[in-house]
């Protein structure tokens, strides 16, 4: 007998077979033993699951950018694989799409791992070496502008060492206006020359910054 079948007509395939088989299904009357009807199972070998993953190995810094995982996986038709990250260190999307935490302090080892969906006792890993934040500089142009009242100015930022290239505007004194796209709008009159700081602050690291000056004249 291969399998298991219940008092209910419940039938259980065995875990493994070595090739394809027929099993037929009895069912015989209590009260007419003579008479029966029959059913044929054919049962197949489970298919050999194998998955592979590319790139095997792969290094990226935080804040840095993405990496993509490929996952091939054979001898069935669902293909679909999970993935995961041992130790948790950034994210890994269902496609494979690994985005780096935007700061880290240490070099770290991840693994990654992609499981089959159909039998999650087949799996394939990759090695992802994570290396430290580069440092962060922040840059801003243009420098010691000088404007009349009610004019304007536009500054721009340069951000190296992250893929994170926002910036945080600021002016101090609170003289005129800064928009978020670094658009600062002189006040409408000044008593004399006034010098008005514009900062630029990473939103990365917010311990990185640079600033420029102007000078309002009446």
């Amino acid at each position: 007998m291969i399998g298991t079948i219940s008092s209910s007509g419940l039938y259980v395939a065995p875990a493994t077979i070595s090739g394809q088989q027929s099993v037929t299904a009895t069912a015989t009357s209590v009260a007419d033993p003579t008479k029966t009807s029959s059913a044929t199972v054919v049962l197949l070998p489970r298919a050999l699951v194998e998955i592979s993953i590319y790139p095997l190995a792969a290094a990226r810094s935080a804040g840095s950018t993405q990496q993509q995982f490929n996952a091939t996986v054979t001898g069935v038709s669902n293909t679909a694989v999970t993935w995961s990250l041992t130790p948790p260190i950034g994210t890994i999307f269902p496609t494979g799409l690994y985005i780096p935490p935007p700061i880290l302090s240490t070099q770290q080892a991840i693994t990654v791992t992609a499981t089959s969906a159909v039998d999650p006792t087949k799996s394939a890993s990759a090695l992802l070496t994570l290396f430290p934040n580069a440092q962060v500089r922040v840059s801003v142009s243009p420098q010691n502008v000088s404007l009349r009242p009610k004019s304007t100015q536009q500054f721009r930022a340069q951000v190296d060492g992250t893929f994170y290239t926002d910036v945080n505007w600021s002016i101090s004194p609170q003289l005129g206006t800064m928009s978020f796209q670094g658009l600062y709008t002189a006040p409408q009159t000044v008593s004399g020359p006034t010098t008005v700081t514009v900062t630029a602050t990473s939103v990365i690291d917010p311990t990185v910054s640079n600033r420029v000056t102007i000078s309002v004249s009446p």
